[in-house]
């Protein structure tokens, strides 16, 4: 067992940890030695589980560049996400130094165990079988197990065959150790002995299936030993072609084993040669050397030599069982029920092409490694927010009944975030997204993504100050959390904020204008534009069009203010049809919870199949509903995703949705018993964040200039960010003067341009988004032309954008 007082180890330190949907990605310390990889939960921390590096299997992701993945055989799979890519590469080069470290001795056990096993069966099978065979043809050594007596008495026929096959597989499941006996009935399908690969049904690892194929080929071997018996008790040829499918299903297995073991150990000398080469490029732009010592070490720590390539092209039972393991990281997430079935070629074809290069043969005294700082997030502001003695209602007594979005409003008001980057925050709970493309049917994944469409209100409750107004043309970037993230202000009157957010599972994207009215008593804040999401499925696209509510806050003038969602969304899945209805409830008089929510889950027919409740700012539960009989054989929705209504009898699509939901009778909803079950939690926010405005993990790290967004430190990032607006950054660091007259000439610079732009009858074009006709809406919409990421990884970024934020 590893030890836990102080020792050095090979290579220490944080990497974020998958934990579960709502959990999500952790931080914990890593420590690895030549036996073990072990963590904890805290530095120096007792540690909470530990893995045997021979039992462990390491799978890069190279769409990723700070993700992999290490498969423990018989636990589980660990995901994995360092801070930095060379971070990544650091922690590949000690586990395969760790690795070779290990002690040789289960790896030489389990090859020896395996390559004697295989012999034995085949010089069974190549034996001759004398035709009065008795009950125990073969002996075996006493090491192995204590036998019974031997019947004297020769047996004949199906019993006979039935006592061999038995025997060879108990002797089988002894000497492998982990798997049992397979059923020995003689109507089994032979086709289905063999474990699949990727390019089949189920997605084990080329290791798992040899060594589960070796256990297989001991059950096929008794069967041919039968056969055999059959041939000589019976002197009959027939049987010959039984055998020659059983050889062909064998050798072909193994032979696609080894084929999808070349593949991806190409696969993975291709995206190291070009992760390689995107870190010189990066460090060549930036002056530094750390980047070629470290693409050295990766090469001669990971690069095959010609005679080693041979040797493993020879051997491929020694290859699966003796040498280290390392795949490309499967298209999966944790607990997901859909699997990516593409192979491992498919997903680096979609890389950049590279030229290939000569690898340079390991070195004798590799070069040592380079020393990366991990990034931690910060939990909290530079500075807490400023209490300032100023009347509110001095400031709105004159508004009411205006569109505040569209007016100045003095920067105490305010929190440090603008609404691109609140925008962002709307994706914290993108792992129900992930659990919704792992459903098997529409329905199911539309319960999902409509539990998605309820989550970003948490993150309001508890803020009542106003993010700042963004400039035209600025611009946001979030991609350290699993997904891509970007959005742009593309319009000033009204203000129009267009995002786009993707991963491997999902593509969101949409617009937001938000309208704030001040009623006197409250405020009450509107947000328009589309919302679209597309799970990214082996079928296909499946789209769903999401709606928002109203948010009022209460209390504006006196007592404490508070926030309250109301309203009625309907959720669509437009592919399939099928709807959901959310309604978050309004505060009653005599009501001591708020923030109550109740919604239903229907397939396109009308039927009910989930009823959702809770409270949108703590849980939410989810129930099956008993099926029932649909009220019609028609869909409900056209194949646009509008509702398909009687027009004679409603004068809109909103009067028909309306009389649809005042239908349903809540309070007898037929759910199933004992199905009720939460769903869904918000996450915990950092200590003290009250004094930090309210904000949560996520909102703590939207504004934060960090390594992997700042220029200085080498990152490639738009001067257009929300990060480098100079009155937002002071403001968070409790510079309030600074920033109201930052915040002043900002807002005076953008009027000059935008009236120096009339003036020349030039229209504003955005850099990020084009408007065009969306297919899925069939009307006008703000949609991501993919240039961002493009100019971001060429470092052409900054080319042709305005400078929103200079002096002049």
């Amino acid at each position: 067992m590893p030890s836990q007082h102080k020792k050095k180890y090979i290579h220490e330190g944080w990497i974020h940890k998958w934990t579960n949907f709502i959990g999500s990605w952790r931080p914990r310390y890593f420590m690895l030695e030549p036996d073990y990889l072990m963590y904890s939960v805290e530095k120096g921390g007792i540690i909470k589980e530990s893995f045997l590096l021979s039992n462990c299997e390491i799978r890069l992701c190279p769409d990723d560049p700070v993700r992999f993945d290490i498969e423990v055989i018989g636990t589980g799979l660990l995901c994995l996400r360092t801070d930095t890519s060379a971070e990544k590469h650091k922690w590949y080069a000690s586990l395969k130094k760790a690795k070779s470290l290990s002690h040789p001795s289960y790896q030489k056990l389990v090859s020896t165990s395996n390559i004697y096993s295989l012999k034995r069966l085949i010089g069974r099978s190549q034996a001759p079988v004398p035709k009065e065979a008795t009950s125990e043809p073969l002996s075996r050594s006493a090491s192995i197990g204590d036998k019974k007596p031997e019947s004297k008495q020769s047996e004949t026929g199906p019993l006979k065959i039935e006592s061999v096959k038995q025997r060879l597989l108990s002797e089988s499941s002894i000497v492998e150790g982990n798997f049992e006996a397979k059923d020995t009935d003689e109507s089994i399908d032979f086709s289905d002995l063999f474990i699949k690969t990727s390019v089949g049904r189920e997605p084990k690892t080329p290791l798992s299936c040899i060594v589960d194929n070796t256990t297989s080929f001991d059950d096929i071997s008794s069967k041919v030993l039968g056969e055999l018996e059959l041939i000589s008790s019976r002197e009959s040829v027939k049987h010959i072609n039984t055998f020659r499918v059983l050889i062909k299903e064998y050798c072909s297995s193994i032979k696609q084993l080894y084929l999808e073991e070349m593949r991806s150990r190409d696969d993975l000398e291709q995206s190291m040669l070009l992760m390689s080469e995107q870190q010189t490029v990066s460090d060549e732009k930036d002056g530094s050397d750390p980047a070629l010592e470290l693409s050295s070490s990766i090469e001669n720590n990971f690069s095959l030599k010609a005679d080693e390539a041979a040797s493993v092209r020879s051997d491929s039972f020694n290859q699966a069982s003796s040498t280290d393991e390392f795949y490309e990281c499967e298209d999966v997430r944790p607990s997901t029920k859909r699997s990516d079935t593409t192979s491992s070629s498919d997903s680096v074809s979609s890389l950049p092409k590279v030229e290939e290069k000569p690898v340079e043969k390991p070195k004798e005294e590799p070069k040592p490694p380079v020393t990366v700082v991990p990034i931690k997030r910060r939990t909290k502001l530079p500075h807490p927010r400023t209490e300032l003695k100023v009347s509110i209602w001095s400031i709105l007594k004159d508004l009411i009944g205006k569109d505040l979005s569209r007016i100045s409003m003095p920067i105490i008001l305010n929190e440090p975030t603008s609404s691109l980057q609140r925008s962002s925050e709307d994706f914290e709970y993108v792992s129900l997204l992930t659990e919704a493309y792992g459903k098997d049917t529409p329905v199911e994944r539309l319960a999902y993504v409509t539990i998605f469409s309820i989550t970003p209100y948490a993150s309001a409750v508890g803020r009542t100050y106003k993010p700042f107004n963004p400039l035209l043309g600025e611009t946001f970037e979030l991609s350290h959390r699993g997904f891509k993230f970007i959005a742009e202000q593309v319009a000033h009157h009204p203000p129009i904020c267009a995002f786009h957010c993707s991963s491997d599972e999902f593509e969101a994207y949409g617009t937001t204008n938000v309208v704030i009215n001040f009623t006197g008593k409250a405020i009450e804040a509107n947000i328009l534009g589309p919302f679209l999401v597309n799970l990214k499925l082996d079928s296909g696209l499946e789209k769903y069009k999401l709606q928002r509510c109203y948010l009022i806050i209460h209390n504006i003038i006196f007592g404490k203010m508070w926030i309250e969602i109301v309203g009625t969304s309907i959720i669509k899945n437009v592919t399939d049809g099928a709807f959901s209805v959310v309604q978050y409830l309004k505060k009653g008089w005599f009501d001591k919870e708020i923030h109550k929510i109740r919604g239903l889950v229907f397939d396109k027919y009308g039927c009910p199949h989930f009823y959702l409740s809770g409270i949108c700012s703590k849980y939410i539960f989810m129930e099956k509903v008993y099926p029932q009989a649909s009220k019609t054989s028609r869909k409900i929705l056209h194949e646009d995703g509008t509702l398909n209504f009687n027009k004679s009898l409603y004068k809109n699509e909103e009067d028909a949705w309306d009389a649809f939901v005042n239908e349903i009778d809540w309070n007898n909803i037929n759910v199933v018993p004992n199905s009720k079950r939460q769903v869904w939690k918000p996450n915990v926010r950092p200590p003290g964040n009250e004094q930090y405005y309210g904000f949560g993990y996520i909102t703590m790290e939207l504004n934060e200039l960090s390594d992997d967004y700042n220029p200085d430190k080498g990152a490639v990032m738009p001067i257009t960010d929300s990060r480098f607006r100079p009155d937002q950054r002071a403001y968070e660091n409790g510079n309030i003067d600074f920033a109201s007259a930052e915040k002043r000439r900002l807002e005076e610079k953008q009027r000059a341009v935008a009236k120096s732009r009339t003036n020349s009858d030039i229209s504003y074009k955005p850099m990020w988004f084009d408007k065009v006709i969306d297919k899925t809406t069939n009307q006008a919409n703000w949609i991501f032309n993919n240039k961002y990421w493009e100019k971001k990884l060429d470092g052409t970024i900054n080319d042709g954008v305005p400078d929103i934020f200079g002096s002049c």
